[in-house]
């Protein structure tokens, strides 16, 4: 229904129509002025034309991409699925980042997406001073979550999102190196950097005598159960003294991750002797094998690593490539290969539930089956057992 109302100003007489209307439940309006009468005339004309082909504007047509982002997020997290830990912190920041705060859910163009991306991978100062910026792969999972977003839009919330714009914008970014995919990385740390960087926590020992963070967070003892269980951070820092088959030696690692299933993917994982034997030794103080957070395990393992950085470079000498926490699982499976397990046997380890993410490794099956860390110093303080002969 429209209606048009004659009003006279100081300007003269003003005609002001109104479009409303209400279908399946959703009321909307909207209203504009004219000098004429014909001309609001015709405007209703074009408008109700273009509304019933078009149909009703949603409530969230006006939301803005960051706030998309959160209303995202929440449903997410509230859906049987959940949703992963490192999807969620990037919606987060893209929630506050202030470009994304002025363009809108139903009107950003590819040249604003492409914009945004670019402003990721330039990086920008925050408030408090730091300055964050994205590499390629970063900027990709950005464009990713933001093509989720718009989807979810138009399916749930009934905005008319423009993907195709998004998506314009996301071939000439590949074309412009702003997006890219991750390069694989094969680092593995040698027997000398573990012992470099177990060295930063006997050293705090020694210096100061007393408890300190280092002494809570028994890392000594983590790093190599990250390497023998071949266990991502996340799972050591949740795996529970309930989940633990001591007679079948293997653990039961909840909601393991996956590319697809973010909740309820529990997997029965192997303990080899070495990880079995680490776990015997903690004392059981909480229902968490290792009671510690992975925000404290990786800080501390963070700054073991730059410690022994530095102290390679006062001494004149190369640490070699940095290690990463995420390395230390890589090295583990790595080694298991090199005693001659098979992809099944390491599988049941790793907990890869697809025999063909572990192709990568295979080469190690042909040389000669050495167990690396049969003479290493940390296995023999701790007397740790020998590895499974390989059947």
């Amino acid at each position: 229904m429209a209606t048009i109302t004659q009003r006279k100003g100081v300007k003269g007489v003003r005609y002001t129509a109104q479009i409303r209307m209400q279908r399946d439940g959703v009321k909307y309006s909207e209203s504009e002025s004219f000098d004429s009468k014909a001309a609001a005339k015709a405007w209703v004309r074009k408008r109700e034309a273009a509304l019933d082909e078009e149909g009703l504007p949603s409530a969230f047509d006006g939301m803005s991409v960051a706030e998309g982002c959160r209303r995202y997020l929440e449903e997410l997290k509230n859906s049987p699925r959940g949703v992963a830990r490192s999807k969620a912190q990037t919606l987060n920041a893209m929630a506050r980042h202030p470009m994304l705060a002025e363009l809108t859910l139903m009107r950003a163009k590819s040249s604003d997406w492409l914009k945004y991306l670019a402003d990721r991978l330039k990086g920008r100062e925050l408030p408090d001073g730091r300055f964050v910026k994205a590499g390629p792969s970063r900027v990709k999972d950005d464009f990713i979550y933001l093509k989720g977003v718009l989807e979810h839009a138009r399916i749930a919330w009934g905005v008319k999102a423009d993907l195709n714009a998004l998506d314009e914008a996301g071939v000439r970014a590949r074309q412009m190196g702003v997006i890219a995919k991750a390069p694989s990385r094969d680092v593995r740390p040698t027997l000398d950097q573990l012992d470099q960087i177990m060295g930063y926590w006997t050293r705090e020992f020694n210096r100061r005598g007393h408890r300190t963070p280092a002494a809570e967070t028994p890392m000594l003892l983590l790093v190599p159960f990250m390497i023998f269980s071949t266990r991502r951070l996340s799972e050591v820092a949740s795996i529970r003294w309930d989940d633990l088959d001591v007679a079948k030696r293997r653990v039961l690692v909840r909601d393991m991750k996956h590319p697809r299933k973010k909740q309820g993917n529990n997997v029965w994982v192997h303990l080899p002797p070495r990880a079995m034997a680490i776990i015997e030794r903690m004392p059981q103080v909480s229902e968490l094998i290792f009671p510690y957070t992975s925000a404290a395990i990786r800080r501390q393992f963070e700054c073991a690593v730059a410690w022994a950085e530095e102290e390679a470079e006062k001494a004149g000498k190369s640490f070699g490539p940095h290690i990463r926490l995420h390395d230390l699982r890589h090295e583990g499976i790595s080694h298991y290969f090199e005693l001659g397990y098979d992809i099944p046997r390491v599988a049941m380890i790793s907990g890869h539930q697809t025999w063909a993410q572990l192709q990568r490794y295979t080469h190690l099956m042909d040389i000669d089956h050495v167990d690396k860390y049969a003479d290493w110093g940390w296995v023999k303080h701790f007397d740790l057992p020998v590895h499974e002969p390989v059947r």
